[in-house]
């Protein structure tokens, strides 16, 4: 492999990515029968594949807010965090994989109130 890739990567991937996220739960968690919301589902395990990926990258993690500046004006590039639907494993699940990436920055959205009551309590900005 020549490693032209990582000698193009500023001028190619873009200025950040946002993850829109709905599920975070373990393999297998109970669920009914009709759930036709299950491609959205991701393990806590991949969720922290994916932050470490993000930061070996060398996206750096911001709210929201944040990303639009970055957006608008430019600067390093960005990676950001929504959680939607704010379902109780986003506390349950995504908070322990957030808190163990060291992660401070996330964006609730939708139906997250509580979720991201949690996110703040557990020193979120």
């Amino acid at each position: 492999v020549s490693g032209l890739h990582k000698a193009l990567a500023p001028m190619t991937r873009g200025r950040g990515v946002i993850l829109a996220l709905h599920r975070v739960r373990p393999r297998g968690a109970e669920t009914s029968s009709f759930a036709p919301n299950r491609l959205l589902e991701i393990t806590p395990e991949f969720l922290d594949e994916t932050l470490g990926l993000i930061r070996r990258l060398g996206f750096e993690f911001v709210t929201l807010a944040e990303a639009r500046r970055r957006l608008i004006e430019g600067g390093r590039p960005f990676a950001t965090l929504t959680f939607d639907d704010g379902y109780r494993d986003t506390r349950d699940f995504a908070l322990p994989a957030l808190e163990l990436a060291a992660n401070r920055a996330y964006t609730a959205c939708g139906r997250t109130a509580k979720a991201a009551e949690a996110l703040a309590a557990a020193g979120g900005t």
